[in-house]
């Protein structure tokens, strides 16, 4: 009987370990190949030029949405935004919109890295001018994902022969 139980426990333990494995496996593949695929066109579709900060100034919004777990509440931000210039010989303006900050002192930081009448490497989309960003976008996050899953993958597999093997054991 004490044997039974172990075996019993043994295998429990078997079976979490193959559902912890799959999961992990699972939802990193798929938020990381929804991430991919997402970032992908962005980075195909961005190119990157220059562009000359002509001025910058922020937002202030008192309707930023914090998501506290049980309820969503609201708060002021501020929203750096710098108005620039793509290239030499355009003539046509666009905003870089910031991230959004609670402390004002943040955003006049975040602006104090892109000054006024500077030149700085931009990328903008080249199918709609006015989504400009200072950042390149990029595949990263979405790659440490599918590695993530890559690396558990095999381990999802062992745990699932295992605990199949251990199941089909008669003298359970």
């Amino acid at each position: 009987m004490v044997e039974s139980e172990s075996k019993s426990r043994l295998s429990k333990i078997l079976l979490i370990l193959t559902c912890v494995f799959c999961g992990i496996t699972i939802v990193c593949f798929a938020v990381g190949i929804s991430l991919f695929f997402d970032q992908y066109f962005k980075v195909k579709s961005y190119k990157e030029d220059s562009c000359q900060v002509k001025s910058a100034t922020y937002e202030s919004n008192s309707k930023c949405i914090r998501d506290s777990g049980r309820k969503t509440m609201y708060y002021k931000c501020y929203i750096p935004i710098w108005n620039i210039q793509i290239g030499q010989n355009q003539t046509f303006l666009y905003n870089i919109r910031g991230n959004a900050e609670s402390v004002l002192e943040h955003v006049l930081k975040q602006q104090d890295r892109f000054q006024v009448n500077s030149v700085y490497p931009c990328w903008y989309n080249t199918k709609n001018l006015s989504e400009v960003t200072w950042y390149r976008p990029t595949t990263y996050y979405s790659f440490i994902l599918l590695i993530i899953s890559a690396i558990f993958l095999p381990f999802s597999i062992v745990s699932l022969i295992l605990f199949c093997k251990f199941r089909q054991r008669p003298d359970l």
